[in-house]
């Protein structure tokens, strides 16, 4: 028999308490994905590729105007910064919301919708907990990228001694000031737009990668984004002005010593943590809206 929260079995057992409904969702979610094979094969994938982009840009030449260009290493304490938020994290934000915004679209793109529906799992359980399991996949993705850096970034030390071993202390804090917020935004907008009008849940994918595409090239304008773009263009300037005006009439290897000690220092990123986090918060706040207005049976306008 039953008994508020509690479920007896047998005469002398001890209450067996109700599982949690938003644990149980997640738990269930992440249980089907990590149950296919493919989505092992996607991650390896993905891991590759972030590898690939590495090795495939992983140097900046600037100042080239000046007549003495400077030279950023993507491993150096700047150069994660910039290998971060101009390869790593463009490339992160346009696959990441194809794996968000179907959290809960898939269901109707399967017919089984209805069908969960019908069972009573609560309706704020299905969304968060939904929410959480996309979530945690889109982290397990940012690990991923990260992890790609610092191989990529041995892999290059290792071929040429001028970039320096990539600083796993380097990578958390930009993983933490710039990645973690990102990730909560996208996936709590992208999740948002899903659930709500989740039969157009592509064309929303479609409108978050062009929305990200623009940010990263209005990232001059705006005195917030997620992109990291403002980072790079706060610290770049008086960098490179800095040093050219000691690397004139200097020797080559000496211009590659004292281009290597002027980034060998990851800029100061405590000005931008609060407005990060705002997003990430609004990012939150979105899912939250769409748990309070999410209906089990309705007419959905997606």
């Amino acid at each position: 028999m039953t008994s508020g929260p509690f479920i007896l079995t047998r005469v002398g057992d001890r209450p067996a308490r109700s599982p949690n409904p938003l644990l149980s969702v997640w738990a269930w979610e992440l249980r089907r994905v990590a149950a296919r094979r493919l989505s092992w094969v996607l991650a390896l994938a993905a891991f590759l590729f972030f590898a690939g982009m590495v090795q495939f840009k992983h140097a900046w030449s600037l100042g080239r105007e000046s007549g003495v260009p400077f030279v950023i290493y993507g491993t150096s304490g700047v150069g994660v910064l910039y290998l971060f938020v101009n390869v790593l994290m463009f490339v992160f934000a346009l696959i990441l919301p194809f794996v968000v915004a179907e959290g809960v679209a898939a269901d109707y793109r399967r017919r089984l919708h209805e069908l969960l529906m019908a069972t009573p799992i609560p309706g704020w359980a299905y969304v968060w907990g939904r929410f959480l399991a996309v979530l945690t996949l889109g982290l397990g993705l940012a690990v991923l990228m990260a992890l790609a850096y610092l191989l990529m970034g041995f892999v290059l030390h290792q071929r040429n001694a001028v970039y320096p071993l990539p600083a796993p202390g380097n990578v958390l804090v930009v993983w933490l000031v710039l990645v973690l917020p990102a990730t909560l935004l996208i996936a709590g907008l992208g999740f948002s737009l899903g659930t709500l009008f989740p039969r157009r849940a592509r064309v929303m994918v479609l409108g978050l990668l062009i929305a990200w595409m623009l940010l990263f090239t209005v990232g001059d304008i705006l005195g917030i984004n997620p992109t990291g773009n403002v980072m790079v263009l706060a610290v770049t300037p008086g960098l490179i002005q800095g040093a050219q005006q000691q690397l004139a009439g200097l020797p080559a290897d000496q211009q590659v010593q004292l281009m290597l000690q002027a980034q060998a220092r990851l800029p100061d990123l405590a000005p931008f943590v609060l407005p990060q986090y705002a997003l990430a918060a609004a990012g939150v706040a979105l899912v939250a809206g769409t748990a309070a207005l999410f209906r089990r049976f309705r007419q959905l306008m997606g």
